[in-house]
């Protein structure tokens, strides 16, 4: 029983797919707030 393909992909992998983005982009987020953290910090420092 094999999926043609181009059929949808299989929920279980659609699933890992999804977990994947969303950690992704948290990691991304978190990323780019710790380096704004960080610039400011910086700049605080440097007055």
């Amino acid at each position: 029983m094999h999926a043609p393909r181009g059929q949808a992909v299989p929920v279980r992998t659609q699933g890992r797919v999804n977990e994947a983005m969303r950690t992704l982009f948290v990691g991304t987020l978190v990323m780019i707030a710790g380096g704004l953290a960080y610039f400011m910090a910086l700049g605080l420092m440097h007055r």
